[in-house]
């Protein structure tokens, strides 16, 4: 049995997948991303240490890939090259992003929050944007 720790996706791998989930379960699909990306977010939290850790965090979403770079600020982050803008969509499309970047803030913070993505590079502005918040629930 081969024991794979990493597998790694192309950025055309990816939106192919997403829009099967799209076509298959609708509107659904973006809870579902959301949650893909908290497990993702969670797991990139857990190997970090609290002494730099947004910068850390950086670091680890640049080597793996998931965006060119990102600005972390108290209640918002700012990404440029998010691996899910999609120049062929006419809306937001960074719903895996959300969810990690929840999960490192909540892991930061120690707070439920919720992630919104309120600009993006898809719908053709210069970059994307993240506001954090507390839960509503």
């Amino acid at each position: 049995m081969v024991n794979c720790e990493k597998m790694y996706i192309s950025n055309h791998e990816l939106k192919e997948i997403k829009k099967l989930f799209y076509k298959r379960i609708g509107q659904a699909s973006h809870g579902l991303m959301y949650s893909i990306g908290q497990i993702i977010g969670e797991d990139i939290a857990s190997q970090l240490e609290e002494y730099n850790f947004f910068q850390k965090a950086r670091e680890r979403l640049k080597e793996k890939g998931i965006l060119e770079d990102i600005v972390f600020k108290e209640e918002e982050a700012e990404v440029r090259g998010s691996m899910e803008v999609d120049d062929k969509a006419n809306g937001k499309t960074c719903s895996i992003l959300e969810g990690i970047l929840v999960a490192l803030y909540e892991n930061y913070k120690g707070k439920k929050l919720y992630c919104e993505e309120t600009e993006c590079e898809s719908k053709g502005d210069n970059r994307c944007i993240f506001q954090i918040k507390e839960e509503i629930i």
